[in-house]
């Protein structure tokens, strides 16, 4: 078995890095442990790069306006931006039918 990422996969992953290099850890605690956090402390700056980097929607399919990878490679980005604790929505479950 090949455990080897694939290049789209590494490509997110550079992706992710470029856009979260300059990116500290904040010292704000996470909106899940705070009671009554609501989504607009965010980094809108940081989440316009990541989307200007089309790393919002990697695993949507290209007919919805996504890259078409795979849960691997979105899990990577998230991995990227877990490392510096960014204060953005990355990823986003899809809504009950």
């Amino acid at each position: 078995m090949d455990f080897t990422f694939t290049e789209e996969q590494q490509a997110a992953v550079e992706a992710a890095k470029a856009v979260f290099a300059d990116v500290t850890p904040d010292a704000v605690p996470s909106p899940a442990l705070t009671p009554g956090a609501v989504a607009e402390d965010l980094d809108r700056p940081l989440w316009a790069r990541l989307a200007a980097a089309d790393l919002l929607g990697l695993a949507l399919a290209p007919e919805h306006g996504g890259a078409g990878l795979d849960p691997v490679a979105l899990c990577l980005v998230l991995r990227e931006s877990a490392r510096v604790l960014a204060r953005v929505p990355s990823w986003r479950p899809a809504p009950s039918p």
